[in-house]
C-alpha cells in the first residue's frame, strides 16, 4: 500500500477525529475550525421533586423560589445539585444551555400562576402562565429558555400566583449544553 499524507485526503476519505479510541464514553468531538479539536463532556443537569402532599408556597403574590427537597434524577454532568431546586453548572468553558422546567400544582383561589426560570436569582423573561377560574384548581406549567452559562452560575424555578397559595406536587428542571 502506498504511503499517503493525511493532509492530502479529500474529504470522503476522512476518517474518525483523532483521539477517539481514548475519548471518554458520552463525549463528543468539538471541531475549532483549523483541522483540530477536542472531545467535550456534554453538560446535563437533572432534579426532580413528586409529593402527593406538595410543598406549600404562602400567597406568593410576587416571584417567589419554588424549593421543595429534590433529588437528582439520574448522573450529573457538569452540575452540582444542592437538593432544593437548584442546578449549579461546574464545567470550565461558557456554553449555551438550554433549561426545561415543568410544574404541577394545586392553586388554593381562582387567578393566574406564573413560573419564571432564574439565572443566579435574577427571573427570565418571558415566563409562563395558567389560569384557574371559579375557585380553586390544578395549574400545569411548562418552560423552555436558552441562556449561555459560565462556571457557577446556577439555574432555580420562581413562581407567583395572583391568589391564594400554590402547593407544589411536581417539578422537573433540566439544563442541557448546547454543542
Amino acid at each position: 500500500m502506498a504511503t499517503v499524507e493525511h493532509s492530502t485526503l479529500t474529504t470522503g476519505e476522512l476518517h474518525e477525529p483523532k483521539g477517539i479510541a481514548t475519548a471518554n464514553a458520552n463525549t463528543v468531538y468539538i471541531a475549532d475550525g483549523a483541522g483540530s479539536g477536542d472531545w467535550r463532556l456534554k453538560p446535563v443537569g437533572y432534579c426532580e421533586y413528586s409529593s402527593p402532599t406538595g410543598t406549600t408556597i404562602t400567597t406568593p403574590t410576587t416571584f417567589t423560589l419554588v424549593n421543595p427537597a429534590t433529588t437528582a434524577g439520574f448522573s450529573l454532568a457538569e452540575f452540582s445539585h444542592n437538593g432544593s431546586g437548584r442546578l449549579t453548572y461546574t464545567g470550565s468553558a461558557t456554553i449555551g444551555m438550554k433549561l426545561t422546567v415543568s410544574l404541577g400544582a394545586q392553586q388554593t383561589s381562582a387567578g393566574t400562576a406564573d413560573i419564571s426560570l432564574a439565572v443566579n436569582g435574577l427571573p427570565l423573561g418571558p415566563y409562563t402562565s395558567a389560569s384557574v377560574t371559579g375557585g380553586a384548581g390544578v395549574v400545569g406549567l411548562h418552560l423552555v429558555s436558552f441562556v449561555e452559562f459560565s462556571t457557577n452560575d446556577y439555574v432555580e424555578v420562581y413562581a407567583q400566583c395572583s391568589a391564594g397559595n400554590l402547593v407544589v406536587e411536581n417539578l422537573v428542571l433540566m439544563a442541557e449544553g448546547i454543542i
